[in-house]
């Protein structure tokens, strides 16, 4: 009975540590602990590594598209910085132009005004000879 005894207790322990590392005994009757479970946790690595491959690829990707519009905007940027530019130059010239634009109306009109004291001169010259020339002559 002692030797019994031995052979059960052997059995009880080494089934207690499968139980411990989480794994039975084989069906063929091997020891297996960390088989199945190695075998399943190597799957779950590969599927893990693979994953993180396609994000980092995912991710260089995405950083060469961010860069591609990003050297887009610095573009899209200087074409919006000349714009301004040109349109300030041309809000120079405009204002130049309308002062010139002024100053020629100025003029226009004091030679117009000019012109009719002119007129209106003659016209009083005219008036006084011919008064004279019809009025005094006839004396």
């Amino acid at each position: 009975l002692g030797p019994l005894a031995e052979e059960v207790g052997r059995e009880m322990d080494q089934l207690s540590r499968g139980e411990l590392f989480g794994a039975a005994a084989d069906s063929n009757g091997d020891d297996d602990p960390f088989g199945e479970k190695l075998v399943g946790t190597m799957g779950q690595l590969n599927a893990t590594t693979s994953t993180l491959h396609q994000t980092q690829q995912l991710c260089s990707e995405t950083e060469a598209t961010g860069l591609g519009v990003l050297s887009q905007l610095g573009g899209q940027r200087e074409q919006l910085e000349n714009a301004n530019r040109h349109v300030r130059e041309t809000e120079g010239i405009t204002g130049q132009a309308r002062m010139l634009l002024r100053r020629m109306g100025r003029r226009a009109f004091f030679n117009r005004i000019f012109l009719y004291g002119v007129i209106l001169s003659l016209i009083v010259a005219n008036c006084v000879v011919l008064y004279y020339g019809f009025f005094h002559s006839s004396k």
